[in-house]
């Protein structure tokens, strides 16, 4: 399989299902998954139809467990640099997609796999999930969207996850916060649905301007933050989107976004 065929991209009613493939039934990630992906991504980053981003790992066993350490094993400094450069630039553009993106996750969630789910916005897990970062116990540190997890967590787990490298459960990743809610594997895809069509009805630009704002509130200071989100606030009112959805409400009836 080539990589144009690593990643699946299935279209319904305003949702997109993007389906990643890696090696073998645990999705191991490689340098064809990870251009597949990319590629995938920037198919999809301009679409005006999509509301919402399922993002899933392929068949049934997996999310991904990682990167391939049969791989990473005959790295040397130069290419294990431009291999995690390329791995960052596609988590990096699952953040930065205009739309809400839902992490479907089954399986072993690990290393590489994990850092693509926080890079989405919206975890579900099915109950047979397992989370973890074990990079540390092939003797190589966690690095890039793992840097996403004590925001998500706290401190004080993330670094006892990081620095011993175990996994946990779906229920406890449910209760740090990791996850936003555990279904039977079988209820998956069907959670996520129920959970993407809740964005179907808003307005396109208006979710995009929300989805930069929360960027920004990761990579600025606090005050820096502030004052980028009321620029945006401000920009919003150069569109008939904020009216239109204030009316709608008012009239209690569904909006209608213009494109």
């Amino acid at each position: 399989m080539n990589s144009e065929e690593k990643t699946r991209i299935e279209r319904e009613d305003g949702i997109i299902f993007l389906t990643f493939q890696g090696k073998g039934d645990l999705n191991l990630i490689d340098e064809e998954a990870i251009f597949g992906l990319g590629r995938a991504l920037k198919e999809i980053e301009g679409d005006t139809d999509v509301r919402a981003v399922v993002l899933e790992g392929f068949g049934e066993k997996a999310f991904s467990a990682g990167v391939d350490v049969r791989i990473m094993k005959e790295f040397l400094p130069q290419n294990a640099e431009r291999f995690i450069r390329s791995l960052h630039s596609v988590m990096s553009s699952i953040m930065k997609l205009p739309y809400p993106v839902i992490a479907s996750i089954k399986g072993p969630c690990l290393g590489g796999g994990l850092e693509f789910a926080l890079a989405c916005d919206i975890r579900v897990a099915a109950n047979d999930a397992l989370f973890g970062l074990p990079e540390i116990r092939v003797g190589i540190p966690s690095v890039i969207e793992a840097s996403l997890l004590p925001r998500i967590i706290g401190w004080g787990k993330a670094r006892e996850l990081i620095l011993t490298g175990e996994t946990i459960k779906a229920q406890e990743a449910y209760q740090l916060g990791l996850v936003n809610c555990v279904v039977p594997q079988e209820k998956l895809r069907e959670e996520c649905v129920r959970i993407a069509r809740r964005f179907v009805n808003m307005s396109p630009f208006i979710l995009g301007i929300q989805k930069d704002i929360l960027n920004k509130w990761l990579e600025l200071g606090h005050e820096q933050a502030i004052e980028y989100s009321i620029k945006a606030f401000a920009t919003c009112f150069t569109t008939p989107h904020p009216r239109e959805g204030m009316e709608a409400f008012l009239q209690k009836k569904e909006p209608c976004y213009p494109a």
